[in-house]
């Protein structure tokens, strides 16, 4: 029906309708009309349209299956991630915090997961360790629910499962979120130095994965920076051993982790790194 002709009860009745809050779409869907006529007649009424929230996009079944990508940004969010069940009316929260140099991996994530949320600067603070930071959030019950169920803690005292604990692809994200390769100088020696930060129930997982792949003789730490860091660190005798495995089945992505790989020694430099699609 053309516009002209349509009678004024109609356009009545579309005004109090979207004025009871619902939408133009829906008014010309139940009116028979076109949406521009709707809007015309808003507009004309002096009628504006309440703007709804826009919905951004996530995957939230990329977890639900591991394999070896999806294993890869489990042990990153292990490592520089939280869960938190902070609100009783809305879904928890995945957070993931990494530092200015690293931003660019943590696009790399939000790839992943085809998220749409932004990712927000944070400046050095007292309270922040380090220099500026950007950190991402989504909420979500059902990737809450997996990494529980991949055994991710509210607290410190997360411990991966069994199938986790195996994967080399697991603890290369691990790696790759609190892990370091370089050279330790010892009466005038250098040797090559790994190490990985976290807490003692992680790091005893970590210690065993490699004891799995015959290297031993490590030791856990504590960190001299707050928030309770430990370390693992590879005795003397199986420095070279050690730091060779470890690349070779984590090998490292995150720029700063790269960079101390660049200052390492020759022995640790020549494992390649894996390719941007591996992630």
């Amino acid at each position: 029906m053309p516009a002209k002709r349509i009678p004024d009860t109609i356009r009545n009745r579309i005004i109090e309708y979207c004025r009871s809050g619902n939408t133009g779409t829906s008014a010309a869907i139940k009116f028979g009309v076109s949406q521009k006529f709707v809007f015309g007649v808003l507009a004309e009424a002096g009628v504006k349209l309440p703007r709804k929230p826009r919905v951004l996009s996530l995957d939230e079944t990329v977890l639900d299956q591991i394999t070896p990508i999806s294993a890869y940004w489990i042990g990153f969010i292990f490592a520089d991630g939280y869960i938190t069940d902070d609100h009783p009316k809305r879904s928890p929260k995945l957070v993931v915090h990494l530092a200015e140099m690293d931003v660019d991996h943590l696009k790399k994530m939000r790839r992943f997961f085809c998220s749409e949320h932004k990712l927000v600067r944070e400046e050095a603070s007292e309270t922040t360790y380090g220099g500026p930071s950007y950190f991402w959030s989504v909420r979500s019950r059902n990737i809450y629910d997996r990494l529980r169920k991949y055994g991710m803690a509210l607290g410190e005292e997360s411990v991966p499962v069994r199938e986790l604990e195996r994967s080399h692809d697991f603890w290369r994200g691990v790696v790759d979120g609190d892990g370091g390769v370089g050279t330790t100088c010892t009466r005038g020696r250098h040797y090559a130095d790994f190490k990985l930060y976290g807490h003692v129930p992680l790091l005893e997982r970590f210690v065993a994965f490699l004891a799995s792949k015959q290297v031993y003789d490590l030791t856990i730490g504590k960190d001299p920076r707050p928030k309770r860091c430990w370390v693992v660190v590879p005795a003397a005798a199986e420095r070279r051993k050690s730091s060779a495995c470890c690349m070779k089945t984590t090998p490292l992505r995150c720029p700063a982790k790269m960079n101390e790989r660049r200052r390492s020694s020759p022995a640790t430099s020549n494992a390649s790194p894996r390719t941007e699609n591996d992630e």
